[in-house]
């Protein structure tokens, strides 16, 4: 049959179609290697959406980025990844992309530019937001391409990080692969509208390139969505439907018309040895063991990269109203717009976009306006900010600082008096402080911008107004190392924060009344001395 249309590439097309072909027999191998057990917890398979992908990808340059949800096994391969590292991934092996950390939901390969795939639905695009800022502050020219499917786009995450990137201008793409299900329910039944795109348009004014249900861009997605999956929310006739749109069906019917069979077989059967090989190294590769949980838990303390020019201040009124408690006082003035930055009030948004920028070289500092306020951002700290370096199996630090005033004050209601240590203090991956002196948050949060992993600088509020001696050359205080602030032999009352003021004051009464006690101000509440 001769070819009718504009001439086609075949090269290209050929390329294209041996990428979607490699990530479906990988996808194939994968689901077998899934019912014989080899594969553990959940399996999102990438069949049907291939050209999505592929397509997408393929008008990136190496310095681009990629940051996309949990179904990521094409996603990675199509940016570069190998099949032997996918694979081995999936088999939870330590010579997998992220030494088997991460596992299906996790496909992380820093060197490519390959940011992750994340298991918080939405939770990933305010990271993507960050990371194109990265680019448009490094003047890099780097874009960011963020994948999400449709069961995303009632989340807040997705709007506070396409407005974050519709207000500052980012370098991002945005790419719904929108099969109408999300997880199992039509789109009609979760959306008022079935064109995707227009929450782009009427919320942020976005461009948007393409409306997600005429487009390429639409996923046929004819097979199961997870292997738990039994699919009998779609009928037969459906199913049957979007595998004739299957796109390496249509790929490889429009390479019959340029090639002949030998050739087409021949790239067929280079797929095939590639993935054989593939599972074969995932099977022989070593078990993932213990050992490495607490290497990629925690950086090293200090950071050899923390240039001053890369300390970004943002959050809720930090700079043009110098902060709700003038902590930020002056900053603007002193180092200008580009690196004092005022943010929406959406702290789930700006939490993660912070996160994604320190994953790609930057050192946010981010203030909330009270602590209270993180547990609107608290999905970015858990999930992103704390476990980023882990389930990467270490290949990211996150050097970021979280800070803001923290527990009751007077006669704030109890929606402001939370003491949100309680909380973050529990969480691996994470770092709290809590100062009681002038000097020693001077110190500790020197300390913090210098430290590669996650901080959280808890400040009491009704310390504001108090004064203390803060030397000129007052270096960086070591976390972990607790401060005796009144020696004693009887008693030891130990203390944090605002009560190391209280705890000084109970032990001078009970001096009075004969008892010595010491009084241990802890300084960091993890690690804990």
């Amino acid at each position: 049959m001769a070819h009718e249309g504009p001439p086609v590439d075949t090269d290209h097309l050929a390329r294209l179609y041996r990428q979607m072909f490699l990530i479906r027999r990988c996808e194939e191998e994968a689901a077998r290697a899934y019912a014989m057990g080899k594969i553990g917890g959940f399996l999102h398979l990438y069949i049907g959406q291939e050209a999505v992908g592929v397509g997408a990808l393929a008008a990136l340059e190496s310095k681009d980025h990629v940051v996309t949800t949990y179904r990521d096994h094409g996603i990675a391969l199509a940016k570069g990844m190998t099949a032997r590292a996918m694979m081995a991934e999936l088999f939870g092996k330590e010579t997998g992309c992220s030494k088997g950390l991460g596992g299906s939901m996790h496909m992380f390969d820093a060197a490519n530019g390959m940011h992750g795939g994340y298991g918080i639905i939405g939770g990933h695009i305010p990271l993507a937001a960050g990371i194109a800022f990265a680019s448009k502050y490094k003047e890099d020219g780097g874009v960011t391409l963020c994948c999400f499917g449709d069961g995303a786009v009632p989340i807040a995450g997705f709007h506070e990080g396409i407005g974050l990137a519709a207000l500052w201008k980012l370098p991002i793409v945005f790419i719904c692969e929108n099969n109408e299900y999300s997880m199992g329910t039509p789109l009609n039944r979760t959306l008022p509208t079935s064109e995707v795109a227009n929450y782009a348009r009427a919320a942020m004014a976005f461009r948007a390139i393409a409306s997600s249900r005429r487009t390429s861009l639409k996923s046929s997605d004819a097979s199961v969505k997870r292997m738990s999956d039994p699919g009998k929310y779609r009928t037969p006739e459906e199913v049957e439907a979007r595998k004739q749109r299957d796109p390496l069906f249509r790929a490889r019917t429009q390479l019959e018309l340029h090639w002949d069979m030998a050739r087409l077989d021949a790239l067929e059967a280079s797929v095939e040895e590639e993935v054989a090989d593939a599972v074969k190294f995932a099977d022989e590769s070593p078990a993932l063991t213990a050992e490495l949980l607490a290497p990629t838990t925690y950086d090293g303390p200090f950071a050899s990269n923390g240039a001053r020019s890369e300390r970004l201040p943002d959050g809720e009124e930090v700079g043009h109203y110098q902060g709700a408690y003038k902590v930020t006082e002056g900053m603007l003035e002193k180092f200008g717009e580009k690196r004092v930055i005022d943010t929406p009030i959406a702290e789930g948004g700006f939490a993660g976009l912070g996160i994604g920028a320190a994953m790609v070289g930057l050192r946010p500092i981010v203030e909330f306006m009270t602590w209270n306020f993180s547990a609107v951002a608290f999905d970015q700290i858990l999930n992103n900010a704390a476990k980023v370096r882990q389930m990467s199996g270490g290949q990211y630090t996150c050097p970021i600082v979280f800070r803001g005033p923290n527990a009751s004050a007077r006669q704030v209601g109890s929606q402001h008096s939370h003491a949100m240590e309680h909380f973050y203090t529990h969480v691996p991956g994470l770092k709290v402080i809590a100062p009681a002196f002038a000097a020693d948050a001077k110190g500790l949060m020197k300390t913090a911008i210098r430290d590669n992993n996650p901080v959280l600088v808890m400040e009491s509020e009704t310390l504001y107004n108090t004064k203390g001696e803060v030397p000129d050359d007052q270096g960086p205080i070591p976390f972990g190392v607790a401060n005796v602030v009144r020696t004693g032999k009887d008693v030891t009352i130990v203390a944090y924060s605002r009560m190391t003021h209280v705890a000084l004051e109970a032990a001078e009464k009970l001096a009075n009344l004969g008892v010595s006690a010491e009084v241990i101000d802890l300084r960091t509440l993890r690690p804990l001395d």
